[in-house]
């Protein structure tokens, strides 16, 4: 009974200490409202004990403490049982709306949460900015803040998210839950108005590099589920008695008309800021269209290894080394090393950036 009562005690004073000294992570700081509410205390309090026989300045004293007492009550309620995440999109294009979501649940079991707020900013701005939860939080009930962050330059950026904000009930103090959040993002290329003409007929197709896609070869490529409108001929049947499904051969046809895009950022060539971006935006929006028609193999930038494109994840990884590419001052060509069907850039005039196909001038941006 003596160990119960003593740690009922212990609980109930480190209670009251933390309405005097906040918890790790928390702060709480005075508003201009609060401000005049405590020189109205100092004032009652300095009225008080000079004419000390005026009880009514006493009450008046003691019930205006008291609002700020229930003020750090209501407010220690309010942010009990609170909880947030914060969820990034899976990728960052210049220009290019990205919405962030800062997820809220309410886990207290009867109060509800209500007039809460969080602050973000990239790294590149100075300014911050308030999504405000508008609707109370009921208990067991989740909401959810977004932000549409548009990047504005390529490269790395830090998005900051403050820890959750509020004034309730009466905005005497300004209270603060967590010590805030910081993600690092990439920010790829943006993509831009290009021209590209591929070579066409027999030299387009000598000139090719190997790719390999879904066709009507003699090479067995993958095994998969059936669909409506495939031949019986191509039925797996080993692989359906197996899995007790009907499963069929997908056939691999070869081919030379993949293209290989290498990007060279020697600081003697790409002089001009504004060019240099050109260029990273032509490299990533040129290799996603190729990616997409199926005909990109391999990505390279300068002396590093070839990245042979085979999935999104691949392409993605490009995009990303486009966005951290700086003109280099040291630097050997590397491009001997990469075969046929090399695409290749060099700055033209005017700000242009020109595209060459096996050293062929084929397009412009």
């Amino acid at each position: 009974m003596h160990v119960a009562k003593r740690k009922v005690g212990r609980s109930i004073w480190r209670f009251l200490w933390m309405f005097i000294v906040p918890p790790e992570g928390h702060r709480i700081a005075v508003t201009p409202a609060g401000f005049v509410h405590m020189m109205v205390c100092v004032g009652l309090m300095s009225a008080a004990y000079a004419s000390s026989s005026n009880n009514i300045l006493f009450m008046a004293l003691s019930l205006v403490l008291s609002t700020l007492i229930l003020s750090g009550l209501l407010s220690w309620m309010n942010f009990r049982g609170g909880r947030w995440r914060v969820l990034l999109p899976a990728h960052f294009r210049v220009e290019e709306p990205a919405p962030i979501t800062v997820e809220l649940w309410n886990t207290k079991r009867v109060l509800p949460t209500c007039c809460l707020w969080v602050k973000v900013r990239s790294s590149k701005q100075k300014d911050w900015e308030r999504l405000y939860l508008e609707e109370r939080l009921d208990p067991d009930q989740q909401a959810k803040l977004e932000w549409l962050f548009t990047p504005r330059e390529r490269g790395v950026e830090e998005v900051q998210i403050s820890g959750l904000e509020s004034q309730f009930p009466f905005g005497f103090l300004r209270k603060t839950m967590g010590a805030g959040v910081t993600r690092t993002i990439v920010v790829t290329p943006r993509r831009i108005d290009y021209e590209f003409r591929s070579p066409v007929g027999h030299r387009g197709h000598q000139l090719g590099a190997f790719t390999r896609r879904p066709g009507a070869g003699a090479e067995l490529m993958n095994i998969r589920r059936y669909q409506r409108g495939d031949p019986q001929r191509v039925v797996h049947w080993k692989a359906t008695a197996r899995l007790r499904q009907l499963m069929v051969r997908q056939m691999e046809e070869e081919n030379r008309d993949g293209f290989i895009v290498f990007v060279e950022t020697p600081a003697s060539i790409w002089q001009e800021a504004a060019q240099f971006e050109k260029l990273c935006s032509f490299a990533a929006s040129l290799a996603e269209d190729l990616f997409r028609e199926g005909r990109l193999v391999g990505v390279a930038i300068n002396d590093q290894p070839l990245l042979v494109v085979k999935r999104l994840h691949d392409l993605q990884l490009f995009l990303e080394m486009l966005a951290r590419a700086t003109p280099t001052s040291s630097y050997q060509s590397a491009g001997e090393h990469y075969g046929g069907n090399l695409i290749t850039f060099k700055p033209g005039a005017k700000q242009q950036v020109h595209a060459y196909l096996s050293g062929n001038l084929s397009g412009s941006a």
